[in-house]
This record gives structure tokens, sequence and C-alpha cells, in this order.
């Protein structure tokens, strides 16, 4: 995303609330009343009780542009709301929910069927109240039209802080971006990644829009879940999945490393706070998101009808078997004839229709689809008898032949030195993944896991692990760390331990470089 596109787009996202504060005239809150208090707690901004599932209590919206009935909320263009835990007369930094979501997964159902090209239905998290240099709560001093204590990682409002996109979307595109921040220094954000790694449904073909030959119709509602993949209290991998009956779309994010991921996991653990806003103007300032396939049109007018989020549900994610999961935290089916890694025809699956009555073009586009984006495509002309039915295109699901390395059976890396209690456990991967906590050397490296450094060595996973030597390859390590040469002990009988052959040959500086690094 280009630098002048992320200017408008953080201008366009403060100026789209003047409406809001024009019809309230105050900050834009959602209340939840968790310690059993009136239900109908009194405030000129408060627009009724919501229900939100997984949760206890009873939760209340408040704020102009919207409204709520049941654990429905219908907003319209130019609003703003945010959630809160406890009933209050006025913005209180305390009362701002966190919802804990490592390990966990979000949902609601939503209605775009109204908002059009250049619109904007956001529903986010961000870690906010937003802390100051000295670490306490910050109002924020140029706060533009946000509510206090509001921050993101594109500094609309002025202040810093991690920011994960659940949704950004209208009828004709949809995308989710987890966006990660510097380091914070006692609670306060430098700087963040603006641009985040964004995933969007307009790179897969088919997958989402206004008519029956999407898999994702967004004529009619469909659930958003988003799940937090966690492995050993990091975060592992994130993913979307869009269903809608019996079709759905999966954004893996995979254009996210695992490190990205992992630098989110502290904040996901904590807690971060629920916003949902409706923003968009030009077709121009808002191309980052839904050009192609929008045009010209503007987010104005009929283009800019009404949106409906119900459902709001905290859940477990479906637990995934280690055996399926890829290392982006994707599921992966069973194994399948194929090479791995390739989409293979899923003989078990059923076939719909996709397109009931084609073009020239789309007959010829199916009939060469063959398997795209997890799905194959089979093009029948509208034969009666074809799988399924009196259907000029029909589709059914794919299956992806996984790796080894995704069927969880390959090498881990185990904690080996024998004067560590933490011997012969295996570190998660996420942990690996982080290049700030672990360092590696050939089959050997040092991990900074659970409060302290372990060396560690890449074995099969589930073989035993040898002892002979290992509390020398400790000691080793702390005179390397310690600036000392190590001499070359006595090899136990059988030869040479393993890891003071690679200390020989990598030499005693190799070592200590490492081990500085992780101290």
């Amino acid at each position: 995303m280009g630098l002048h596109v992320l200017r408008a787009r953080i201008a366009l996202r403060a100026a789209c609330l003047v409406g809001l504060v024009a019809a309230v005239g105050a900050d834009v809150v959602l209340f939840s009343d968790m310690d059993g208090q009136d239900d109908s707690c009194q405030s000129e901004i408060m627009r009724g009780a919501i229900h939100v599932h997984g949760l206890p209590g009873t939760f209340y919206m408040a704020g102009g542009g919207g409204s709520v009935e049941g654990d429905r909320l219908k907003i319209r263009h130019n609003s703003g709301f945010s959630l809160f835990s406890k009933c209050e007369p006025e913005w209180a930094p305390e009362s701002i929910t966190q919802l804990p979501l490592l390990g966990k997964t979000i949902s609601f159902t939503v209605d775009l069927s109204h908002v059009g090209c250049a619109c904007n239905v956001a529903v986010y998290l961000i870690s906010s109240p937003a802390r100051g240099w000295d670490g306490q709560y910050s109002r924020g001093e140029d706060r533009g039209f946000q509510p206090p204590y509001y921050c993101d990682a594109n500094h609309v409002g002025g202040q810093w802080c991690p920011e994960i996109d659940l949704m950004e979307a209208n009828n004709h595109a949809f995308q989710a971006t987890p966006h990660r921040c510097g380091a914070a220094k006692n609670g306060h954000y430098s700087g963040c990644d603006r641009g985040g790694c964004a995933e969007n449904t307009n790179d897969q073909h088919g997958s989402y829009g206004p008519s029956g030959r999407y898999r994702i119709d967004t004529r009619y509602p469909f659930t958003v879940e988003t799940s937090f993949i966690e492995d050993g209290g990091y975060l592992l991998g994130m993913r979307t999945t869009l269903r809608q009956q019996d079709h759905e779309v999966v954004l893996a994010h995979g254009s996210c490393s695992r490190d990205y991921l992992a630098a989110l996991s502290d904040v996901v653990k904590a807690g971060m706070s629920l916003r949902i806003t409706y923003w968009g103007d030009s077709a121009q300032t808002m191309k980052w998101m839904d050009m192609p396939p929008c045009g010209p049109e503007d987010c104005s007018g009929d283009n800019a009808g009404e949106a409906v989020i119900s459902n709001i549900t905290l859940s477990p994610p479906e637990a995934p078997r280690s055996d399926v999961v890829a290392e982006d935290g994707a599921r992966v089916e069973e194994p399948a004839p194929g090479s791995p890694g390739e989409w293979v025809p899923d003989e078990a699956a059923e076939w719909h229709c996709y397109v009931d009555i084609g073009d020239e073009a789309e007959a010829e586009w199916c009939a060469t689809a063959g398997i795209q984006d997890g799905y194959e495509f089979s093009y029948n002309g509208g034969v009666q008898d074809s799988p399924c039915g009196g259907c000029w295109c029909c589709k059914r699901k794919a299956k992806k032949v996984p790796a080894p390395a995704e069927r969880g059976d390959a090498m881990a890396w185990i904690v080996s030195d024998i004067e560590d209690a933490l011997l012969g456990q295996e570190v998660p991967r996420a942990i690996i993944a982080d290049v700030s906590a672990f360092m590696q050397m050939g089959e050997i490296g040092i991990v900074r896991w659970q409060g302290s450094q372990h060396f560690v060595r890449r074995r099969p996973r589930g073989e035993p692990f040898p002892s002979a030597g290992a509390g020398a390859f400790n000691v080793i390590m702390q005179k390397a760390q310690e600036g000392e040469k190590p001499a070359e002990a006595a090899a136990p009988s059988g030869g040479r331990p393993w890891h003071l052959a690679v200390a020989a040959a990598v030499g005693a500086s190799v070592l200590a470089v490492a081990a500085a690094g992780l101290a």
C-alpha cells in the first residue's frame, strides 16, 4: 500500500466521523453492566442493550448513527462504537473492555447488502486505552473526531497502538489485516506497521461479491469467524473464515510471517478493545480496498446504505489436529494422492451449482478452471443429469495434500541440557519462529523461553534425547557468554560428544555472539 494511499486513508477515517460527533455532541460508547446494575443505564448517548454471546453480563450500545435491538446493531454511514465493561456516565479508560482472544475465536454475522463501493464497515481490535510516555492513560491531544483514549496502527487520532482489522468490507471486497507495532515502553507505542499484512477476497477469484456466482453472495448475510491460534502462549496463526450456508472462503494470512504474528502475542493474550465503525468517501481514496472490482462510485446516497452486525460471539476455536495444521495456522485436509501442497479432487465432496446460466466467457472459464482456490469446477452446459442438476457450472471442495512437516511428524527443537528443569521438552514452533527469542547454529541453538535461556537440539519428534555430556555443553555456552574461550573437554567413551564438536567447529566467538544476542 503506497504512502499517499495510507495518508488518505488516515485522514479519511478521521474526517468521516464528523457527522457522528455532530449528531450526538459527545463521545461514542458501548457500555456493559458486569456487576448486575440496572440494564437501563442512563446516558444521552446510549442506544440500548445488546447481548454478546460467550461473555457474562448485559452490554449496552451508544452513539449516533445506529440503533440496537436484541443482539443486532444497525449502523449507518459516519458512525463509530466501542465496547465497555461497565456502565459509566462518561468515557472511563478502566471500563474499556479488554477481550483476551489468544486461543479463541471471535465471530459475528454481517449484512452488507446495502453497503456499496468506496464504503467501509470496519470491525477491529485495538490496544485501547492508549498510554502516554509516563505509562498513564492518555486521552490524546489532537484526536480529531476520535474518542478519548483512542489509538490505532495508523496514528488516527494522534496515538499509536497495535490493531487487528477483523473486517474492512463492503459488498464487493473484504479485507482482514493484523498490524504489529514496535516494542512499547511503559505501555506507550512510538510507531506501528501502518500497512500490516493484509489479505483480501479480491485475491481469490469468484470468492466474494453481490451475485449468486460468488461463494459468498453479499446480497445476503454471512458470518465472519477469526481464530487466533495459540502454541505455548504465542500467537502461531490467524485464520479468517467467511461462511454462508455450506459455502466458505478462508483467508489463512499466509502473507504474515510467524515472527510477525508472534509479535502480537502479548497484546492478543492481555486483551484488546472492540471498535466498530462505518466510513468511506470517494472511489479514489478507497481504492486500496476495493479497486478492482469497484469503479468510480462514491460512498454516498443509496450506495451508503445501512449495515447490520449481529450475533457477536466469543468461543474456543475448532480444535485443529496437529497433523492437519500447516505452519501458518491454516487447516490442511487429510492426505490425498498427489504432491505435497497440491490441491486434488475430493471425491467425497458434494457438487453444488456455481453458475445457473452463464455467457460464453463464463462457460469457457468454467470448462478450463479445474481447481481454483480450494474448489474444483466442472462445466456441464445445463444438462439435467449433471452432478449439480441443470446448472452450467458445478463446483465442489477440493483437498490439499499436506507436506510431511504440515502433518507434524518431522523434527522438533528439544531442550537438551541435563541440568535444565525442562530437559526433553519440545519448544513451541511460535518461539522458534521468533528471531528475537531463538538463535540457531546448525542442529543446536539457544532459546529464550519461559523466563530463561535454554540450550536445545533439533531431533526427530518423540525420540529420546541422549544425556551424555549435555551438562558440559551448558558450561561451554556459559563461558562463551562470559567471554572465555572454552577448553575442549575430554570426550566420554565413544568419541567426542556432539556439542563439543559443534563448539570447536563454530568457535567460542560465534557462541558468545549468539548468547549475547538473546540476553
